[in-house]
């Protein structure tokens, strides 16, 4: 069992502390706390403060609290396989007293990346969330260093290198190529952050290819949504999803901020004629962006049902409740018939991971379908701008809008055609 230990080695008036970390006969890393003691108010034998003044309360506080931080730490870093050494321990006590180590070297990949999370914190439009890409790429460069032994340098990645890391995080990650092309590409973002601050990377990093694959886009057609509002679905978590579900595709959020809608967000609104239209009203979880969405008339109806309130929650844990949602989703699909076969991501157990295989739709249905097939339903609506459309959804661009419902470019040039062709037929009525 692992232990902490503490131990002084000179009888000075200001000796050093070191502590000690006991996983087992074969790894006990020791290293110098930082702090200080008399050497005549320390007891070998318990290896604890005899002093009772307040400057020793203190001291000896902090190292029970020392103690208590690095036995949690050991515990959280055991189930993801790190080494346990001297820079591990250092590092772990460096972190407890807030300390800054002016000699990490940034030309190191792992410090720089960490380095340009930290940065990324100062910024004051910064969300916890936009760093997660980058905590993800951080965890696997140091799962593929750890693999080759190695601690890797910003200018070793050239072109070979992320060949390499490709074929890793495919083979050992289970990760599909778009998937591993998206971390290659968080990849490039680092190193050329760290090139416009000075430091040396591989002149091969711009030449570099890294596009992403646009994934296969699922989303419900209205002929669709309207097949499984006629359907009569027995069991009521089921029957509670086909509500949430119809919901979802006519608000156009992800299933964050749906499933934090209430009636108190609901407020009405009167235009130029006189007309009172309802409104929701929320801050979106994920861009902090404050959006109104009309409430579609389906919505209405369910509304109207729950008594003016939104259907009940499967929990009020939200990662169980989108959890719960996504289960329900599938069987709600399956049991609406919801059967097109269409290409998409289905989990391959042979190979651990995903891959894009034909299958029927309603294996393909999750909680994201919502915002999808708002998105893409309205989109195809002449009536709607995107501009609009982009209003409610969030989207900040429209091309990471368009890219989002899966249009191409010879999608663009058939809606420059269709125009071409009904402005000509409006010509000839006129004639």
């Amino acid at each position: 069992m692992a232990k902490v230990s503490y131990r002084i080695r000179s009888k000075s008036n200001s000796s050093n502390i070191l502590i000690q970390f006991n996983i087992n006969r074969d790894i006990r890393p020791e290293v110098k706390t930082g702090l200080i003691i008399d050497a005549q108010y320390w007891n070998s034998k318990i290896e604890k403060i005899t002093d009772k003044n307040v400057i020793t309360k203190n001291l000896k506080t902090q190292l029970l609290d020392l103690k208590t931080h690095i036995l949690k730490e050991y515990n959280l870093d055991f189930e993801k396989g790190i080494v346990f050494n001297k820079e591990w321990l250092e590092l772990k006590i460096n972190n407890f007293f807030n300390r800054k180590d002016e000699t990490i070297d940034l030309n190191f990949l792992t410090n720089y990346i960490n380095d340009f999370i930290e940065n990324r914190k100062l910024n004051p439009d910064f969300k916890p969330t936009t760093n997660q890409k980058f905590k993800t790429l951080l965890t696997k460069i140091e799962s593929f260093e750890k693999q080759n032994k190695v601690k890797y340098l910003l200018k070793d990645f050239d072109q070979k290198l992320f060949n390499k890391f490709r074929f890793y995080l495919m083979a050992e990650g289970k990760l599909m190529e778009t998937t591993a092309n998206r971390t290659l590409k968080n990849l490039k973002t680092i190193l050329r952050d760290a090139r416009f601050n000075g430091f040396e990377i591989s002149h091969q990093v711009d030449g570099i290819k890294t596009e992403v694959k646009s994934d296969v886009k699922i989303y419900l057609s209205f002929e669709e949504i309207e097949q499984i509002k006629k359907t009569h679905i027995i069991g009521s978590n089921n029957a509670i999803a086909k509500d949430w579900l119809i919901i979802g595709c006519f608000l156009g959020q992800r299933v964050g901020d749906l499933m934090k809608m209430n009636k108190s967000m609901i407020y009405k609104k009167i235009n130029a004629q006189g007309q009172e239209f309802e409104f929701i009203e929320l801050k979106q979880e994920k861009t902090g962006q404050n959006v109104s969405i009309p409430i579609h008339s389906e919505v209405k109806k369910i509304l109207k049902k729950y008594n003016g309130e939104f259907p009940p929650l499967f929990s009020t844990n939200a990662s169980a409740n989108a959890t719960l949602f996504n289960r329900y989703l599938k069987e709600v699909a399956g049991i609406c018939e919801i059967n097109t076969i269409v290409k998409g991501k289905v989990f391959n157990d042979e190979l651990g991971r995903n891959e894009i295989v034909e299958t029927e739709k309603h294996n393909l249905i999750t909680s994201h379908v919502c915002r999808r097939s708002f998105a893409t339903n309205f989109y195809a609506d002449k009536r709607f701008p995107t501009p609009l459309l982009m209003a409610i959804t969030g989207h900040k661009t429209e091309r990471v809008f368009l890219e989002y419902i899966g249009k191409t470019s010879s999608d663009y040039a058939m809606d420059t055609a269709e125009t071409f062709a009904q402005i000509e037929n409006e010509k000839q009525k006129l004639a």
